[in-house]
């Protein structure tokens, strides 16, 4: 369950998500990471497809990245588990 967080506005609460994240680099090479009961700031409710969007690269897009900085990269962050029902099952991609 959400719990409230001081400081957030009105009906923003955290989220607790567990993701899958696939990095993939211009020479071919994937690296597989996971993120267990990360706590983010949990999308406004009803939130539409442009506003998740912008909800992953605010929340979810710091946990992509291996360290490596050379080169082009995508990533795709898969939501394997979370307390807040509609992010379960969602894949989000950036690069």
């Amino acid at each position: 369950m959400a719990n409230t967080r001081m400081g957030l506005p009105d009906g923003q609460a955290d989220a607790t998500i567990d993701l899958e994240i696939e990095n993939v680099y211009a020479d071919g090479r994937k690296i597989v990471t996971r993120v267990m009961d990360a706590l983010v700031q949990a999308p406004q409710k009803d939130s539409d497809e442009e506003a998740l969007a912008e909800w992953a690269w605010d929340q979810l897009f710091p946990f992509t990245g291996t360290g490596r900085y050379e080169g082009d990269a995508w990533y795709q962050v898969f939501v394997t588990a979370c307390d807040v029902p509609s992010l379960g099952g969602r894949k989000f991609e950036f690069g």
